[in-house]
């Protein structure tokens, strides 16, 4: 099962929490603005990950985030479904 880093204010998150149910995909969702626990969680992978380089030098924060295995990470939740399919 993956996990997808998110949180309700953001309409990419509620697009891709809908997109990952409509097709069949199970995922946990860490909502990071529930608590501070969920938040530094979310940072210490948003500040350390290389797949959120580009994230980091333009000021975006980086949700939502899936992540597939301990050593898969991806940004592009739209290709990740299309490749389920």
């Amino acid at each position: 099962m993956i996990m997808m880093y998110g949180t309700d204010l953001c309409p990419d998150c509620v697009a891709a929490k809908k997109a990952l149910e409509e097709n069949g995909i199970e995922y946990k969702y860490i909502n990071i603005t529930e608590s501070l626990g969920s938040m530094k969680q979310f940072l210490k992978l948003r500040d350390t990950r290389d797949e959120f380089k580009n994230i980091r030098g333009g000021g975006s924060i980086g949700i939502p985030a899936l992540v597939v295995s301990p050593t898969e990470l991806t940004l592009d939740w739209e290709g990740y479904i299309s490749s389920k399919k």
